[in-house]
């Protein structure tokens, strides 16, 4: 993907942001992603730890987040827990893949995945750093299969995704002003497809 394509990069940007364009998928995204998944999810710890690799090379400043991840190691990361967490990121979207067609069965997990990173101080506008990385993550694991179309499906996914763990980290945060807030262990209990 290069500079050079300006008006689709736009509409790349302009993709799903809509709330009802995070509620449906068009047949063509669904047949896409159903089509390019299995690819990436074949091997989700190298997958996970690229996207991670990644990331962290784009946004340095992002691995304060993953504090658990470097203690006692001065700064530097230990990529087997990193790995771990790439593994959990590929199940969420597997999850959302498999019940595309059904997207109010894993709404509350979703919700659940956002409200777990509020208790790591993860506040909504850090998921948009996101995208970059794991856009460059999946085209480099799909090659020549990432085209305009694909990377719109992924760009609608990982919309879709961020907007539902949006709304549970908010949610969480709406109740901790109301009330006292939930132990961190019972959020880490309810995160259970890892």
């Amino acid at each position: 993907m290069g500079c050079t394509k300006s008006a689709e990069a736009k509409k790349i940007a302009s993709h799903a942001r809509s709330l009802d364009s995070f509620q449906v998928f068009t047949q063509e995204e669904v047949m896409i992603l159903r089509a390019t998944w299995p690819g990436i999810e074949q091997d989700q710890k190298a997958f996970g730890l690229a996207f991670f690799q990644k990331f962290f090379e784009m946004e340095k400043k992002m691995i304060k987040f993953f504090s658990r991840m470097t203690e006692g190691r001065n700064g530097t990361v230990d990529f087997s827990i990193l790995s771990e967490h790439g593994v959990r990121v590929v199940k969420v979207f597997s999850l959302v893949i498999e019940n595309i067609n059904n997207l109010a069965a894993v709404v509350g997990k979703l919700h659940d995945v956002g409200e777990y990173h509020n208790y790591h101080a993860v506040t909504p506008d850090l998921f948009n750093f996101l995208w970059p990385p794991l856009r460059d993550t999946i085209n480099a694991q799909l090659g020549e299969e990432f085209d305009n179309k694909t990377e719109l499906a992924y760009k609608h996914l990982f919309d879709y995704i961020e907007f539902q763990m949006t709304k549970g980290l908010k949610a969480c945060q709406q109740r901790a002003e109301e009330k006292p807030q939930k132990t961190r262990q019972s959020i880490v209990s309810k995160f259970t497809f890892v």
